[in-house]
């Protein structure tokens, strides 16, 4: 989840960390409906670009400005912290 003003190497990868782990991933922007549809489709270019599949391995999705996560633990999925 991010802002993704401009897609990095490091995200791809992230991407290819969380890719590897999951088989697929989805990529949550954080901006307003017109930044969205640009950001969306860059990243899609350079996500296959680099190899991969839109909606096969990868989807993404528009979120709200989000400051606060809230999660109960034990709920069949993993927490991580990936430094890369």
């Amino acid at each position: 989840m991010g802002k993704f003003n401009k897609w990095t190497e490091k995200d791809t990868a992230l991407f290819r960390t969380a890719l590897s782990k999951t088989g697929q991933v989805i990529v949550q922007i954080q901006a307003s409906e017109e930044d969205y549809d640009k950001r969306k489709v860059h990243i899609i270019e350079e996500l296959t670009e680099a190899g991969f599949y839109h909606q096969h391995e990868f989807d993404i999705m528009r979120v709200p400005n989000v400051i606060h996560l809230t999660y109960t633990p034990n709920k069949n999925y993993i927490v991580e912290k990936v430094s890369v």
